[in-house]
């Protein structure tokens, strides 16, 4: 038996038929097997597992700690698979009137806009969440160095794509960029989020925060406000984040270089020697 919260945690077990629910709670941390003298079941019958449409705190603790390297990979995807099968995350694979835009294996059709020359001979795609402890260490330590030397000399381009999981705020952060592309200021809005990146679903990306963010870029928020508000984009995070998956990532930040010769997976906020040499190879330097 493994437990996959600290204290505590609400599993819910159906009976036969359906009729009934289980709670059953037991003591422990992480995903570390629980002695048999240590559990305790109290069994309550009738109340609600949990609210629909919401993620549980044991999955946003797993994100949290995850993050800080405290459990496996294999271990977190757990909390995106229960997510994925309760339908509290939804990864459809039609997407409106999107025409797929492929760069190596991965399909771009939702991602960001360019960031770099169309012309360069190497791509880097990170897949990436607003609230990623390990996502903004790159972005501040790392992604400057590959923008002076390989973005800004035409040598490679970026794209950002939403790998939005570790919180509730995760996807309406995402929203919002795609929010502040509408009026050309992706990149913008993109840099701000990192910039003033706090704790997980700690207020510093609700949706309030979201609206002051963008008043802050001097967006029009009117229309900031009703495409937040629209649901237009829903699809979109869930279909990136199954590209993200069925392109081998398994957390964030992680990176597709694509070049000439073919394309390397880069995960986690690596330094830059690790992307100089993977882009250098890719441009036969």
């Amino acid at each position: 038996m493994t437990h996959t919260s600290l204290g505590s945690v609400t599993i819910p077990v159906y009976l036969e038929g359906g009729a009934n629910k289980i709670t059953i709670q037991m003591e422990g941390i992480l995903f570390v097997p629980i002695p048999k003298e240590t559990v305790i079941f109290h069994v309550v019958l009738g109340e609600p597992v949990m609210e629909f449409g919401k993620v549980p705190a044991w999955v946003k603790n797993n994100a949290e700690w995850w993050a800080k390297g405290l459990i496996s990979d294999d271990d977190f995807l757990k909390g995106i698979e229960y997510l994925v099968e309760n339908g509290i995350i939804s990864i459809s694979g039609t997407m409106s009137e999107s025409k797929p835009f492929n760069i190596g294996a991965v399909d771009l059709s939702q991602a960001s806009p360019i960031f770099g020359s169309a012309d360069a001979e190497v791509t880097i795609i990170e897949f990436g969440d607003y609230q990623c402890p390990n996502c903004k260490k790159w972005f501040l330590n790392t992604k400057p160095d590959i923008v002076t030397n390989y973005i800004d000399t035409g040598k490679a381009n970026l794209y950002f794509v939403d790998f939005a999981f570790l919180g509730d705020d995760s996807i309406t952060s995402a929203i919002a960029t795609y929010c502040a592309d509408e009026q050309g200021l992706y990149w913008d809005y993109h840099s701000h989020l990192y910039s003033n990146q706090s704790g997980i679903d700690g207020g510093w990306a609700n949706y309030s925060s979201l609206k002051e963010y963008a008043k802050v870029l001097e967006l029009d928020e009117t229309s900031f406000v009703d495409c937040m508000d629209s649901g237009n984009y829903d699809e979109a995070i869930a279909f990136n984040l199954d590209v993200g998956i069925s392109n081998g990532v398994k957390g964030t930040p992680s990176f597709v270089v694509v070049g000439l010769n073919g394309q390397e997976l880069i995960s986690g906020p690596q330094p830059y020697p690790v992307f100089q040499s993977t882009i250098d190879a890719m441009l036969g330097s």
